[in-house]
C-alpha cells in the first residue's frame, strides 16, 4: 500500500480520542465583505446590506470577529473538555438563510458568493 493511501484510510478510521468540533460564522464584519464584487458597491448599497442582513439575525446586528473568535478558543480551550461532535453554529441565530436574502442571489439562482468563489477558483485563487 501506497504510504498517502495508508495515511489517508487511517484518517478515515474513528476513533474515540478523534474529537469533532467545528463553528460555523454568520455574517461577520470582517474585510471579506468589501472584496470582488463587493468591492465597487456604493455606501447607500452597503447600508442596505447591512440592514437587510440585521433584519433577519434575531441579535439585529452582524457579528463581530472576537465573537466568532471566542467561540473557535473555547472549543480549543481545556474548558470544553468533555465537548465533543458539535457544530457550533455562531451566527446571532437568523431566521433564514442568508443566501435566501434578494443581495445574495444573482438573474440565475446563484448567490453571489458561489458565483465570485467559482470565479476565484477559475482563476487560480481558492480563496
Amino acid at each position: 500500500m501506497q504510504p498517502r493511501r495508508a495515511a489517508s484510510s487511517r484518517w478515515r478510521e474513528p476513533s474515540p480520542q478523534t474529537l469533532h468540533r467545528a463553528t460555523f460564522a454568520g455574517a461577520t464584519k470582517t474585510p471579506f465583505w468589501k472584496r470582488g464584487p463587493r468591492a465597487s458597491v456604493s455606501a447607500e448599497d452597503s447600508a442596505k446590506l447591512a440592514k437587510s442582513v440585521s433584519s433577519v439575525v434575531p441579535l439585529g446586528r452582524w457579528g463581530e470577529p472576537e465573537e466568532v473568535a471566542k467561540a473557535v478558543l473555547f472549543l480549543a480551550s481545556d474548558d470544553s473538555s468533555y465537548v465533543n461532535a458539535v457544530e457550533l453554529m455562531v451566527d446571532g441565530g437568523p431566521r433564514v438563510p442568508l443566501s435566501e436574502l434578494p443581495f445574495f442571489r444573482t438573474h440565475l439562482g446563484r448567490s453571489v458568493l458561489e458565483v465570485e468563489l467559482a470565479k476565484a477558483h477559475a482563476e487560480g485563487d481558492p480563496q
